[in-house]
């Protein structure tokens, strides 16, 4: 299922509409995300893991044409994601962590141990060259970004 956030997936007032149809307030649907994502931390380790790479995209704000911001994103058999955060601006990398939920198809994560800042997008729209996505600063507040893939280098 892709989600198009603002299409597919939108915000009217304290709900959130899917598809046309109510699934929750808007605070109820952050904290889902929230939850998804810190699936990763309970998760056993699994030997010889082998996540499948999904990419490298940046993330673009509002009517900013340039992207500061980087996730490269990696998915292991049992829904767990993995990568690394980028910010040029600051020029620091770390490590990300989340999780696919297997019923709605909703990829979150949060970055370090920044627990209330939480990342989201469909599972699916990771395979188109962008996409919309959301980002949930607590539960109060959410902002509809644009996910853009990052083409791989040719040698």
């Amino acid at each position: 299922m892709y989600y198009d956030y603002g299409t597919s997936v939108v915000y009217d007032g304290d709900s959130v509409y899917v598809n046309g149809d109510t699934v929750a307030t808007q605070a109820e649907y952050a904290t889902q995300a929230t939850e998804i994502a810190a699936t990763a931390a309970a998760a056993p380790p699994v030997p010889d893991d082998q996540p499948i790479p999904l990419g490298v995209f940046g993330m673009v704000q509002g009517e900013e044409s340039t992207a500061t911001q980087f996730v490269q994103l990696a998915l292991n058999k049992q829904g767990i994601i993995s990568g690394e955060y980028y910010n040029s601006t600051t020029d620091q990398t770390e490590k990300l962590a989340g999780a696919v939920d297997a019923k709605t198809q909703r990829a979150a994560w949060t970055v370090a141990d920044r627990k209330t800042t939480v990342y989201e997008v469909g599972i699916a729209n990771l395979t188109k060259d962008e996409s919309t996505m959301l980002i949930h600063n607590g539960t109060d507040k959410t902002q509809q970004w644009i996910l853009v893939r990052i083409p791989e280098p040719t040698n």
